[in-house]
């Protein structure tokens, strides 16, 4: 044990950590690319596409799915499914308010969820009511 111990402690100061790659999260330009990825979520809504990849966006952004990925997590507090329908439960909010014809189902659709389930999974957590209710209150 001691000798599995005593190479441990040999090797790390032998070799060190290593070094870790900069990342553009809290810097000046992790806020600029962060105002980027909502101006493009909001101008585009790029959220109502139900098939949106972390590396889509990335890609439009011009930085790794790493970075994206990083850069959502440290300064939103969320990973990139939670945060992208957050945009969705918003969407579907705005459109129970202004559509009163559609069906709550055609409403999560139109938001960009895949499934009735995930919108509605997606929507009380976001709101703490359900899609129905909340068209019911309007």
């Amino acid at each position: 044990f001691s000798f599995f111990l005593l190479k441990k402690k040999t090797a790390s100061r032998v070799f060190g950590k290593a070094k870790q790659k900069k990342v553009i999260t809290s810097s000046e330009k992790g806020k600029m690319l962060l105002n980027k990825l909502n101006a493009l979520l909001s101008d585009e809504k790029l959220y109502a596409n139900p098939d949106l990849k972390l590396s889509e966006v990335a890609k439009k952004l011009l930085v790794s799915s790493h970075e994206l990925s990083k850069l959502i997590n440290e300064n939103v507090d969320k990973n990139f499914t939670d945060f992208i329908n957050e945009y969705r439960a918003e969407e579907a909010k705005h459109l129970i308010k202004d559509n009163s014809l559609y069906t709550v189902e055609a409403i999560g659709q139109e938001a960009g969820f895949y499934s009735k389930s995930a919108f509605y999974k997606a929507f009380i957590k976001l709101t703490s009511t359900t899609p129905a209710k909340f068209k019911a209150q309007q």
